[in-house]
C-alpha cells in the first residue's frame, strides 16, 4: 500500500506541475484533468476493495 500511496502522489504532484505551466496548452491541460480524473477513480475503487477483501479476511482467520 505505501509503494502505490506513493505512486499515486509523484503523479498528481507532476500532473499539477504541468496544469500549472503558462507554456501548455489548454486542451493539454483539460486533457491531463480528464485522465487523472479517471486514474483515480479507478484508484480509489481498486483501494476500496483491497480494503474490504482485507476486512473479509481478517473475519475468517478470527473465526478459525
Amino acid at each position: 500500500m505505501f509503494v502505490m500511496e506513493n505512486a499515486l502522489m509523484l503523479t498528481m504532484s507532476q500532473v499539477m506541475r504541468c496544469i500549472r505551466d503558462p507554456n501548455l496548452s489548454q486542451r493539454d491541460k483539460q486533457l491531463l484533468k480528464r485522465e487523472l480524473g479517471a486514474e483515480l477513480v479507478c484508484t480509489t475503487h481498486s483501494m476500496y476493495s483491497m480494503s474490504r477483501q482485507s476486512c473479509v479476511l481478517r473475519g475468517l482467520f478470527r473465526a478459525i
